[in-house]
């Protein structure tokens, strides 16, 4: 997939997911809302049901809000006419099962006095509540208002449709990890992808030197002339040889990944002496490097250390780690080995330090990966499959041991691996 297409199909979700989003908050506010009005509405039926019981007897009838500005009905005294005992008995049977309970006045709308009720200290609380019925019919003189305040009101409402947000929440964290899952999973196909282009491509690269030289070497052999057959076909057939092994090599380390991958290799377990195969491969490196102007150093633990492992592939090792090292180096290699016996741990600890051009932050934890090679543009100047790193790792991994790096861009690169071993005879 095209790299500006995954930005469209990003971009697209993610404006998709943005909507649902906003649609779910406008949503729960819209709920929120309604669950408030019904509320307001219940209570505003039931005060109003409280009064006109309170007034049932009274022969100046209560009908809120529907009296004009001048009334001219009988004025009666407030302390005779309204019992504050009933009228709170009656406000308990209709409210009394409400969370947080509720409070109650009786106050002059134009002043805000409260002359009754079970006001505490929330006097401000109940004038100010939208929870009210006019008494004005009743006592017009002092245009009465009955008001009722509920503290635990909005607690009430979150209550009551907390499910509904819980729910919410998490659908829209569900359908955000899916997409963001989805983004991953692209991104990392994506990244596959190149990984398997790029190695063809080393592969082409790779077979096409030594196939060219062989095709090069028989139609020379076949051009040569009969006085000159002997020594040329000698020389012809040796490069052909080389060719057809480092052809063969190639080849290995192709086969190597589905290998590798499935664990279907098989150890050929002996007790080595670790420190002198070490020093055979650095005596084995040690003339290439010299004759590009680069030393390389090896400083081993002063006991004897032996380990349990595979002798062809603990060389291999090594020599993939050397390798690493010659082939990034600034301008010569410039190698120090150190080997450690951890007497407390009865651990191998090999470093390998290198002066090299090192490796980006963000290239470290992936150099391990199976294909993955250092990004270097174009060019291909460090031949390679991305398989060396890949193989260590899983061979040190089925000895027991573990392989790690540390490496600073232009200034060198660690490589450590453990193997458990024991020191001293056999």
């Amino acid at each position: 997939m095209k790299k500006h297409i995954i930005i469209w199909l990003v971009a697209i979700t993610a404006l998709a997911l943005s909507g649902i989003i906003v649609i779910q908050f406008i949503w729960l506010k819209s709920a929120i809302l309604k669950e408030e009005e019904q509320f307001y509405k219940g209570v505003e039926v039931k005060v109003q049901a409280v009064v006109n019981h309170m007034f049932a007897n009274q022969t100046t009838a209560v009908i809120a809000d529907s009296c004009p500005d001048s009334c001219s009905h009988t004025a009666a005294s407030l302390p005779h006419a309204i019992n504050a005992t009933t009228l709170d008995s009656l406000l308990q049977l209709e409210f009394g099962n409400i969370q947080g309970g509720f409070y109650w006045g009786i106050y002059d709308a134009a002043n805000k006095h409260v002359y009754m009720g079970n006001t505490s200290a929330h006097k401000e609380k109940i004038t100010a509540s939208t929870h009210h019925i006019s008494l004005s019919c009743l006592y017009d003189s002092d245009k009465l208002m009955l008001g009722i305040w509920f503290p635990m009101q909005q607690q009430a409402h979150m209550k009551r449709i907390l499910p509904l947000i819980l729910l919410s929440l998490l659908l829209i964290v569900i359908v955000i990890s899916a997409f963001l899952f989805t983004i991953m999973a692209i991104l990392k196909q994506k990244k596959l992808s190149e990984m398997k282009n790029d190695f063809v491509n080393n592969m082409t690269h790779e077979f096409k030197t030594p196939l060219s030289t062989i095709s090069l070497a028989a139609e020379m052999m076949l051009n040569a002339s009969d006085e000159d057959l002997t020594p040329r076909v000698k020389r012809y057939a040796d490069i052909i040889y080389q060719e057809n092994i480092r052809l063969k090599e190639q080849v290995d380390h192709v086969l190597q990944i589905a290998v590798l991958e499935r664990g279907d290799y098989r150890l050929s377990l002996t007790t080595i002496d670790a420190q002198q195969i070490i020093k055979d491969c650095v005596r084995n490196f040690e003339l290439s490097i010299l004759s590009q102007g680069g030393f390389i150093a090896y400083k081993p633990d002063k006991q004897k250390v032996w380990i349990n492992a595979d002798r062809l592939h603990f060389i291999n090792i090594l020599n993939n780690l050397l390798d690493n090292a010659v082939k990034y180096c600034r301008v010569y290699p410039e190698i120090l080995v150190i080997s450690r016996y951890n007497e407390l741990k009865q651990q191998f600890i090999v470093e390998i330090h290198d002066k090299g051009i090192g490796i980006e932050h963000a290239d470290l934890k992936y150099i391990f990966r199976k294909l993955y090679r250092v990004p270097t543009g174009d060019k291909h100047d460090v031949k390679g499959f991305g398989l060396g790193l890949f193989y260590v790792k899983s061979i040190v991994t089925a000895h027991g041991g573990w392989v790690s790096v540390k490496s600073e861009p232009g200034i060198g690169s660690v490589f450590t691996l453990c193997i458990p071993a024991h020191a001293g005879n056999t």
